[in-house]
């Protein structure tokens, strides 16, 4: 009858884990109600912050990413950050920054499926600029240190953040296009899909689509690649961009002061140099095309 026992062992260790983790959800649920009374204390004494950081981060790395636990963790780790950064922005960004950082930066390389809530987290204790935002991913590069494939895909997260808030504008563009471009170089298939990501995620959530057209040359490379998930994402990129362009002809067409004319003309003014949209639109057509003979050419399933 020893089955029996270890059954019911097992049956009740089980309820005690879930009594463990509707307790712990309870606790963070009932702190991020009453943050503000936290955040007085956290942004008057740094220790204190450290405190409060190191006793309930573990909870982000011991329980899994579907675990109710790590989602009010989550939740609760947001909350203050965006309360203290209302109270104290530059302070609070500076605490992630030295405080907070080299925990999670450890955790983003730990855990890929946690990254895209981590990431949301450093965001709520980075104030919402520009300039901010690069200093923050470069910091978080730094921390993570040589390890690019991990680098590479907390910006493919990031950058939707950044797309959200409307911050994509050159000099973060820079930054996240280079690192497009070495992730396309990448032996690794996932780092190359976030590359071709992170250049879809420009495309599409932001006006300045012209700056992909240049690098057509750099992602139509892609077009024979063996993975199909870094098609799927070239597919993606080459469709969005060819509707961009054939929206901004359009908008050509139509009367040049309805806003529309004045991004098609700035896209123009930058082709001029580089690839007309004729042009650029044929190599796209191209590159969706080669897609589909290599993908058909091979049995899928």
């Amino acid at each position: 009858g020893g089955g029996g026992t270890s059954a019911a062992g097992a049956a009740s260790q089980s309820a005690k884990m879930r009594e463990i983790e509707e307790t712990s959800v309870r606790v963070f649920e009932t702190l991020a109600n009453r943050a503000q009374l936290l955040v007085d204390t956290l942004t008057k004494s740094p220790p204190e912050f450290w405190k409060v950081w190191t006793t309930f981060f573990p909870a982000l790395t011991d329980f899994s990413e579907a675990s109710p636990v790590f989602e009010s963790a989550v939740f609760l780790f947001k909350r203050i950050g965006e309360l203290m950064r209302e109270a104290d922005p530059s302070l609070t960004q500076q605490l992630i920054t030295d405080v907070g950082m080299p925990a999670l930066a450890k955790e983003l390389a730990r855990s890929p499926e946690k990254r895209e809530c981590l990431c949301e987290i450093i965001y709520s204790y980075t104030q919402e600029d520009t300039l901010n935002h690069l200093m923050v991913l470069r910091a978080l590069k730094e921390k993570i240190g040589d390890n690019l494939p991990v680098y590479i895909s907390c910006l493919s997260c990031l950058i939707s953040l950044d797309a959200q808030l409307g911050l994509l504008d050159e000099h973060l563009l820079d930054l996240y296009v280079y690192y497009a471009l070495v992730a396309m170089q990448s032996p690794q298939p996932r780092v190359r899909v976030a590359g071709v990501s992170i250049l879809s995620t420009i495309t599409t959530c932001s006006s300045q689509h012209h700056t992909i057209v240049a690098l057509i040359p750099s992602f139509g490379a892609l077009a024979n690649d063996e993975w199909w998930e870094v098609q799927a994402q070239l597919l993606l990129l080459s469709a969005n961009l060819l509707s961009k362009l054939s929206l901004a002809d359009r908008g050509d067409g139509g009367s040049a002061d309805d806003g529309g004319g004045s991004a098609s003309s700035r896209i123009d003014a930058y082709d001029e140099g580089a690839m007309g949209n004729d042009e650029a639109q044929e190599n796209l057509l191209a590159i969706i095309s080669r897609l589909f003979v290599v993908s058909g050419s091979k049995n899928v399933l």
